[in-house]
């Protein structure tokens, strides 16, 4: 529990309103359910500062073990930096640079920034208060063990608080209030055990419904029938919780649910040879997108995107490629917001379930028998989840994720970009590779968590930046090489700046190794998560 006695007191009766809310009574303290609110949740890496011996926070859990981390607040950027004790011939040798740069590559974590107060074991917060044990917040309140939530607020055990308030244990959701194992869903209130749902409200145990009200199981019920129901199975959930300090999520409920194996040989048969329409794939733009990103970035291009592939999703969300449980299509997936959990004999695609919405159903009779202890028996007939959602895209084989995006390959999500490939959550932006949760930017290789980058390559945590090679939390830095926790600065190695046709000369050596490396081996020795430990 947080150190401070104010902020452990806001969240914990934060808490109590949340669950009075959500469940009609304050279920204890808070401290008494962190085990369960971290279920699906993996809280901010915690180190020791090199610098202070203080606790350090980070939200990247890739930084090598052995590294040297330090807390945000006690960087210097304004610090005098000796130049490396290194020859200019050895200043052009990855190896020597690399190790000359161990005794002063700090990797920073307990980054709090803006109009934000009490926050503790937090990292990558901006503007919000009230922050305990989560990270990536932006403009939120009151928030504990949640991950990635841009305006959220009264909200624990999450992934993925989309500008949601009052809930618990939500994943990947928009616009939604009081919620309680709500994921992959947008604009729903007062709903329980949902997953991809839209518009709705007023819902228990349902599955792939939009603008729907008073419903269990998708059943849709006379509204005194339905809030008997709620009452009385929110009653068992509290109850649970009282005794047990836990209680089962939806992806448990699936997991557990009766699998009709006769009906779900039905709709497979249903299914097949059914024409589902040709989507474009036109692999040789990003072919060629990839080719002039490169050329950019090393002085010269690279060719055949996928024999790169391994190499450039390392550092990514994306997990093995599974397929559809009903047609055996392929699914990209990415481990994001606890959607990797889905059960595979569950995953289909969003066009499927709209081809059996007809032929699964319960009763009602079946709807109004569910109780916490049977729902597992009752509700395997419509326990499908699609794991995809597209908006207006055009040339995105592999995104299972997209919306108003093009010519991109394998990218899971993709928000408004282009010319994308093997990367995770790239949000408005273009020519990104093998990077994750890039925001406005462009033309960069192996980068990540970063804004308004140009011309990256292995960069990590920085912004408004261009020409960044091997960098790691820089803001305002311009054409530099393996510069750490710097400002304002260019034609920069190791953090020292260097005459400008030095640095020239200096950067076309570096890459010439980079791009000889990556043709001959098709993976790269050094990577901005390694680089801190010199081996």
């Amino acid at each position: 529990m947080p150190k401070s006695i104010e902020l452990s007191n806001a969240l914990n009766r934060a808490w109590k309103s949340t669950t009075k809310v959500l469940f009609g009574e304050e279920l204890g303290e808070m401290r008494e359910y962190k085990e369960w609110l971290l279920a699906h949740v993996t809280p901010p890496r915690k180190e020791v500062s090199a610098l202070s011996g203080k606790d350090v926070f980070l939200g990247v859990k890739a930084y090598c073990s052995g590294a040297k981390f330090a807390g945000f607040s006690e960087i210097d950027f304004n610090r005098k930096i000796e130049p490396l004790p290194l020859s200019i011939n050895e200043i052009k040798d990855m190896d020597s640079i690399v190790s000359a740069l161990e005794e002063r590559s700090y990797y920073t974590g307990n980054v709090v920034l803006g109009n934000s107060n009490f926050v503790e074991d937090s990292a990558n917060v901006i503007d919000s208060s009230y922050i305990y044990g989560s990270t990536e917040i932006i403009d939120g309140k009151y928030l504990a063990y949640v991950s990635i939530s841009p305006q959220g607020e009264y909200s624990f055990g999450g992934n993925g608080v989309g500008t949601s308030r009052y809930c618990i244990h939500v994943y990947e959701t928009f616009d939604c209030s009081r919620c309680f194992e709500l994921w992959n869903s947008r604009s729903c209130s007062d709903s329980y055990y949902v997953f991809n749902c839209d518009g709705c409200s007023e819902m228990f145990f349902c599955f792939n419904e939009y603008g729907k009200k008073y419903e269990v199981g998708n059943v849709p019920l006379p509204k005194d029938k339905y809030l008997g129901l709620k009452a009385k199975l929110l009653g068992e959930i509290g109850g649970e919780l009282h005794s047990r300090k836990k209680v089962k999520s939806i992806i448990d409920v699936v997991r557990g649910a009766k699998f009709y194996d006769a009906g779900h040989a039905k709709l497979r048969e249903s299914l097949r040879g059914r024409n589902w329409g040709k989507k474009e794939e036109n692999m040789q733009k990003m072919e060629d997108e990839f080719s002039k990103t490169t050329s950019l970035l090393l002085g010269k291009p690279l060719y055949g995107l996928d024999n790169y592939r391994k190499w450039m999703e390392k550092h990514t969300w994306l997990s093995a490629d599974s397929e559809s449980s009903l047609t055996k299509r392929k699914i990209v997936v990415a481990d994001y917001c606890n959607l990797a959990q889905i059960p595979p004999n569950r995953l289909i695609l969003k066009e499927e379930w709209e081809a059996i919405r007809g032929e699964v159903s319960l009763t009602q009779v079946e709807a109004e028998s569910i109780t916490l202890a049977n729902v597992e028996g009752i509700i395997g007939k419509i326990a499908y989840m699609p794991f995809d959602y597209s908006v207006n895209n055009r040339n995105i084989p592999g995104c299972s994720t997209a919306i108003h995006s093009s010519n991109s390959y394998r990218v899971v999500p993709l928000i408004y970009s282009k010319n994308c490939a093997v990367s995770s959550w790239a949000r408005y932006s273009e020519n990104i590779f093998g990077s994750s949760a890039m925001l406005e930017s462009s033309f960069c290789l192996n980068s990540y968590y970063s804004k308004k980058l140009n011309r990256s390559f292995e960069t990590d945590s920085s912004k408004y930046c261009t020409g960044l090679y091997f960098c790691h939390n820089c803001e305002n830095v311009h054409d530099s090489f393996f510069t750490f926790n710097a400002k304002n600065i260019k034609n920069a190695v190791g953090n020292v700046q260097l005459p400008s046709q030095e640095y020239k000369s200096v950067r076309g050596a570096l890459l010439e190794q980079v791009h000889s490396e990556l043709e001959s081996k098709k993976e790269l020795k050094w990577d901005i998560y390694n680089i801190g430990c010199g081996k």
